[in-house]
């Protein structure tokens, strides 16, 4: 394999590598965003609930 090669897949592995720590970080955080968003949402409506009675 020549050195260019070697550089080559070097760097593919390199880049497998961060690309898929970041899609999982992406997905955490998108998890942890939907949750608090359906949190804050839940805590908007039982205020709602509590000045309508």
């Amino acid at each position: 394999m020549s050195l260019i090669e070697e550089l080559i897949e070097g760097l593919k592995s390199k880049l497998n590598v961060d690309f898929s720590s970041y899609t999982s970080n992406f997905h955490e955080r998108v998890r942890e965003e939907s949750h608090l968003e359906l949190e804050m949402e839940l805590q908007n409506k039982i205020k709602d609930s509590e000045a309508f009675f």
